[in-house]
């Protein structure tokens, strides 16, 4: 009798597969490479997406978005995308040796130069530089220094400091000096950043200088005198559109601030009524009032922060504060188009 044999015994089994390789940093990186790669080959698909995103971006977001990818390079400083928020050029201010009149005059200078003025012209933002290191100067040299000099082009400036600098000292006029100079020369301003700069400012300089401004940020700062409770430092602008100053004090009056509170009564008399015309925005999140007579410091009633959304221009549209939670959810129901943050 003849054995079978099991043909499926002599044919050749396959090797297993090898095990992969272990999760080493080679490894990840390389995947990590691969997955980089078929995300940027989609891209092209949503250039139109990613330029109105970027259209929406400010000149610091927009510069690090440069650094992201070639793409967003090429897409941001190239002509032809039809991106319509360009890189502007900006002047960048540093002491050097800390001279308010050098400064001043060398700005002047610049300006009554034919070829100097027309490069600076291209640059519409301005930056400047520890602001606190630059020395006094009177108003009265100031404002013979600025009289025949204006940069009407340059629609933003920058003052903002890292840390704040403290409400009393040497170090209060000097900022003052400065920014008496700047908002002279620079008459056509639409924004302007003091932030952490406390600073004795005269409550209607900057508006006069500058009647077109339209945001203020000044967060951090116990500017005091500048812009009161009520809003009057800013009336002679009637274009404030966003008014920033968390982590701020205001002056007011103690019967001011009780009628600010009363929600019966006086109800053409709440934050920021001098200048309420036009506001879109506005962020006052832990901001306290002084009294003018006592000194003393406290919160911002909720009662006062209830009659600013009731009473608001329908202009607005957003606004920060320490409100509630409760009191933002009865404000929902009466201004619904407001968005309430704290």
């Amino acid at each position: 009798m003849k054995r079978r044999v099991n043909k499926n015994n002599n044919r050749k089994r396959k090797r297993a597969p090898p095990p992969p390789p272990p999760p080493g940093s080679d490894y990840i990186a390389s995947r990590t490479r691969h997955k980089i790669k078929a995300i940027a080959a989609k891209w092209d698909l949503q250039t139109p997406i990613m330029i109105e995103i970027l259209n929406w971006l400010d000149q610091e977001s927009l510069i690090n978005a440069t650094l992201v990818s070639k793409q967003l390079h090429k897409i941001i400083c190239d002509d032809g995308h039809g991106i319509e928020n360009k890189i502007s050029p900006m002047i960048e201010i540093s002491p050097t040796n800390g001279s308010t009149r050098a400064l001043l005059e060398h700005i002047c200078y610049n300006v009554t130069d034919i070829e100097t003025k027309n490069k600076m012209r291209r640059c519409l933002h301005m930056k400047v530089n520890d602001a606190d290191k630059f020395d006094h100067v009177t108003s009265k040299e100031v404002k013979a220094i600025t009289e025949d000099a204006q940069m009407d082009w340059i629609l933003s400036l920058d003052m903002s400091l890292p840390i704040r600098i403290g409400r009393h000292g040497w170090k209060h006029g000097y900022v003052y000096s400065l920014l008496d100079g700047l908002s002279r020369i620079l008459p056509n301003l639409r924004e302007i950043d003091l932030s952490n700069i406390s600073c004795l400012l005269s409550g209607t300089m900057l508006t006069l200088h500058c009647p077109h401004l339209e945001k203020l940020t000044w967060s951090n700062s116990a500017n005091d005198m500048f812009v009161l409770l009520n809003g009057q430092g800013l009336r002679y602008s009637n274009s404030i559109k966003e008014i920033i100053m968390n982590d701020s004090s205001f002056y007011c009056t103690q019967p001011e601030i009780d009628q600010m509170s009363d929600l019966e009564n006086h109800r053409d008399t709440f934050i920021f009524h001098h200048c309420s015309r036009a506001l879109e925005r506005v962020s006052i999140r832990n901001v306290k009032w002084r009294s003018v007579s006592t000194g003393i410091i406290d919160m911002v009633p909720q009662d006062a922060l209830i009659k600013f959304v009731r009473n608001a221009p329908s202009t607005l549209r957003y606004f920060r504060s320490d409100l509630t939670q409760e009191n933002m959810t009865m404000l929902r129901l009466e201004r619904s188009e407001i968005e309430l943050l704290n």
